[in-house]
């Protein structure tokens, strides 16, 4: 039986997912035996970068790491085990390491934010965190190629003892001072909380004034949250059972290159604190979010003009000004948006996807989803799983 050490924290939504898919891995190729050892004691302690003797006598055959500081990432490899590595902000030399897709995190809520009719946007982030100001960059990119702005919050520069309540205060003052209705983007649910809490003490509402969505849809955050929080969902168990399959693979003694394994956005998880279409024209709103709740139906333009109490051509007009684009072609964007979301997000067969969105056949969603993203449902599943283990 292989011996696998998890020199990692399991708190986050983020962490217990990627141990979720270690788990599932070791199931059906296993069995594995887990030694958990919690980064926490060891770090805080000042013992640099001793590992407790206990580790050493375990006679593992492999480690997973999340080193969150230089010190814990060499601890870990002083055991000269083959080992994956999952922190972005300390990614490891001559070891796969698990990274975040930034680029897609970052432009799924930009385009969703854009798509519901927001002009004013903002981003709420750590300055200290690569993950962080990485997702920030392609948010703020893709923002601006659609010629907009993004207000950006800066944490303020204090000692810690003082840290809690002047961010609390910093934070009001910043979400007081963006023009509304405002959307803003948060690093992850953690920090939308905190945007969500600026918001209520300053009697900022959510989502009529501001709208948040987080990231990494950690379900007890984002009920906790009131109103309850959006965000964007991560296919952290996915990439957890391919870093064990690397492992394995070097456990047994194979060649691995240093792959990326790459966490992707799956899905918008919607809840109260998005739920809003800020278009200032209260037809084109009425059709939009008609198109969004029935976007698993065959609707046509005429069911969305009769929906807005417009005529099809007034409908067009309107779509134009307001959005810059047809209603025929909002509508095959956003069941696309959702077709993509079930293709990543589940393991359901294409023509089960196919009967979802009720298409005659399995020819017939992919002629149609291959018009717009260029690439059959199943070669764009293969594309954005299996990327990074090729």
């Amino acid at each position: 039986m292989k011996k696998v050490i998890l020199l990692t924290e399991g708190l986050s939504t983020y962490a217990r997912q990627l141990l979720d898919g270690l788990s599932e891995y070791s199931r059906l190729n296993g069995p594995w035996a887990f030694y958990r050892e919690s980064l926490v004691p060891f770090y805080r302690a000042g013992q640099g970068e001793a590992l407790p003797e206990h580790i050493r006598s375990l006679n593992a055959h492999g480690v997973i790491v999340r080193p969150s500081s230089p010190k814990i990432a060499r601890a870990a490899m002083s055991l000269g085990l083959p080992a994956v590595a999952c922190d972005d902000n300390n990614l490891m030399p001559d070891v796969p390491n698990i990274v975040s897709d930034y680029e897609a995190v970052g432009k799924m809520a930009a385009e969703d934010m854009l798509s519901r009719g927001f002009k004013n946007f903002g981003f709420c982030g750590f300055d200290d965190m690569y993950w962080s100001v990485q997702r920030q960059a392609f948010f703020k990119e893709t923002i601006e190629k659609a010629g907009f702005d993004v207000n950006i919050y800066s944490s303020p520069k204090i000692p810690e003892q003082n840290y809690a309540a002047c961010e609390l205060s910093s934070l009001a003052k910043w979400v007081s001072s963006l023009p509304k209705p405002a959307a803003v983007m948060a690093c992850n649910d953690d920090r939308a909380n905190q945007v969500i809490t600026s918001c209520n003490i300053t009697g900022i509402n959510i989502p009529e004034e501001v709208a948040v969505l987080g990231v990494d849809n950690d379900t007890l955050l984002c009920t906790l949250s009131n109103p309850h929080l959006s965000s964007i969902a991560l296919d952290a168990k996915k990439a957890g059972f391919k870093a064990a399959a690397l492992l394995d693979r070097m456990m047994d003694g194979q060649e691995v290159e240093n792959q990326a394994v790459t966490v992707r956005p799956t899905h918008i998880e919607r809840r109260r604190s998005s739920d809003i279409f800020a278009l200032e024209d209260e037809q084109v709103a009425a059709a939009v979010q008609f198109i969004h709740k029935n976007a698993r139906e065959p609707i046509q333009v005429s069911d969305v003009a009769r929906e807005a109490a417009l005529s099809p051509r007034a409908l067009y007009s309107k779509f134009h000004k307001f959005l810059g684009r047809s209603v025929y072609e909002e509508i095959k964007r956003v069941r696309i948006t959702e077709i993509s979301q079930m293709l990543l997000s589940t393991d359901l067969p294409v023509y089960q996807i196919a009967l979802c969105f009720n298409f005659s056949s399995i020819e017939h969603i992919g002629r149609y989803f291959k018009s717009y993203t260029g690439i059959s449902p199943l070669a764009y599943r293969q594309k954005y799983i299996t990327r990074g283990l090729d």
